[in-house]
């Protein structure tokens, strides 16, 4: 559980650069750009997760810069 988040990253700034094939602007596709070139840059930089230790409300803690689960 939470492993495929790097690769969701990964494949997500693909498209932003527009590198993923259905986006291209090959083939009769449409050229997208989310890389400050046409439009906002909203490739994904950092990346962390959620912790919840407990059922409480003060349970619950975000881990900025990390996608390991250790």
């Amino acid at each position: 559980m939470g492993r495929e988040i790097s690769t969701v990253v990964e494949e997500f700034n693909e498209f932003c650069k527009g590198n993923h094939p259905c986006f291209n602007g090959e083939l009769g596709t449409h050229k997208v750009l989310f890389n400050e070139t046409k439009a906002p840059d909203l490739r994904i930089k950092n990346s962390g997760m959620f912790y919840r230790f407990g059922t409480g409300d003060d349970s619950l803690f975000f881990v900025a810069g990390s996608l390991d689960r250790t």
